[in-house]
């Protein structure tokens, strides 16, 4: 059910007529905000970039935000809770361990001050997930987008140049049989 609106926007993406840069710098930053903002503010957070920032695809960004949703995030969560418990050195809370998901991150923002260490290291995580997944993105998705537009405009061109053709044979048969008919009339 979640796999045919995604499948649908990702054909749209690469549709588009931007250029492959504004494409891969649209997943990019969608995956930043997905991996870097909690479940739940990142769609608000790509329309307020959007309006800050013209040189990236709206719809790609929107895509890219994806890479969090309700089968992720868990695991993404999980992932913060280690980085950052392997980088900060601080002592974490059991019940986050024991079940990292939104309401858990959303729950530790309300009562701030207990989970404070927590946040700061899984935010630090946050941090370091988003830059390198969104550098990723860009470097990995620039070109395999120049390559997908190259193969479509190719494939365009083509079926365009058969339908002329196509059309031109049409045309030049048609003009025969006129010619034949007033041949025949005469």
């Amino acid at each position: 059910m979640i796999h045919r609106p995604i499948r649908y926007y990702y054909y749209r993406m690469l549709r588009e007529r931007s250029s492959p840069r504004q494409l891969a710098s649209g997943l990019a930053v969608g995956v930043f905000v997905g991996l870097a903002i909690p479940y739940g503010l990142q769609v608000v957070s790509i329309v307020a970039a959007a309006l800050l920032f013209r040189r990236f695809n709206r719809i790609a960004a929107l895509l890219g935000c994806t890479v969090t949703n309700p089968l992720t995030t868990p695991l993404i969560y999980l992932g913060y809770y280690r980085l950052g418990k392997w980088l900060t050195g601080f002592r974490m809370r059991t019940e986050i361990a024991e079940s990292p998901d939104s309401e858990t991150i959303w729950a530790m923002l309300r009562d701030y001050t207990v989970y404070r260490d927590t946040l700061l290291s899984m935010g630090l995580a946050a941090l370091i997930f988003a830059i390198v997944g969104s550098a990723l993105t860009y470097l990995i998705g620039r070109p395999l987008i120049a390559r997908y537009q190259r193969r479509r405009k190719k494939r365009l061109q083509e079926a365009f140049r058969r339908f002329v053709d196509r059309a031109r044979a049409l045309a030049h048969g048609e003009s025969k049989s006129d010619s034949q008919v007033e041949d025949d009339q005469a």
